[in-house]
C-alpha cells in the first residue's frame, strides 16, 4: 500500500527494460499469466484445506480478536445497534483508554477508529461488540476476502 505505481512497474519490467517494445509486452504477458496460475493454485489449495477467507484476513482477524479481549463494551440503545467500546490496554499500540463508538445498524455499520470502513473486515472494536451481543462475525467480513471470490478473479484464461 505504500509503494507507488512507478516502483511497481519497475519491478514488473526488471530485466526487460532494454528489450524492444514487443519483447517487453511478451515478457509482461507471460509474467502476468504465471502470476495468475500461481495465485489460483495457492487459493485452490487453501480452499481444499477448508479455509474460508484469505490468510491475510484470517491472521488480521486473529490479532484483532486478541486485542478485543481487552475491550469493555457498553450498549447505548435498546435495539443493540449503538455501542461504546473502551480499550483497557492495546499492546499493539501501547495505548490506554481509547474509546470508539460502534454502530451495527444494517447498511450503516461503522467504527470510529476507521479501520473497519477502510479494510472491510472487523476491527477489534467490532469483534468485541459482536462477541458481547452474540452476533456472527462473518456478517461483517466483505465477500472480497472469501477464497471462492478470489478464485473467480484468477480463473481468467489468457
Amino acid at each position: 500500500m505504500t509503494t507507488n505505481l512507478a516502483e511497481s512497474l519497475n519491478g514488473v519490467f526488471k530485466g526487460t527494460r532494454f528489450l524492444p517494445i514487443l519483447g517487453i509486452v511478451k515478457a509482461t504477458y507471460y509474467r502476468l499469466n504465471a502470476y495468475f496460475i500461481k495465485r489460483a493454485t495457492v487459493t485452490a489449495a487453501q480452499m481444499r484445506s477448508r479455509q474460508v477467507y484469505c490468510e491475510t484476513v484470517t491472521n488480521a482477524l486473529r490479532r484483532n480478536q486478541q486485542s478485543a479481549s481487552a475491550c469493555v463494551v457498553r450498549t447505548f440503545d435498546h435495539s443493540c445497534s449503538s455501542f461504546e467500546v473502551e480499550e483497557v490496554y492495546n499492546h499493539f499500540n501501547n495505548q490506554f483508554g481509547r474509546i470508539c463508538k460502534v454502530n451495527l445498524r444494517d447498511g450503516q455499520c461503522k467504527c470510529d477508529c476507521g479501520e473497519f470502513q477502510a479494510l472491510k473486515y472487523p476491527c477489534q472494536h467490532i469483534i468485541a461488540t459482536c462477541s458481547n451481543v452474540a452476533i456472527a462475525l462473518e456478517n461483517y467480513i466483505d465477500s472480497i476476502y472469501r477464497l471462492d471470490t478470489i478464485l473467480k478473479t484468477y480463473r481468467t484464461e489468457f
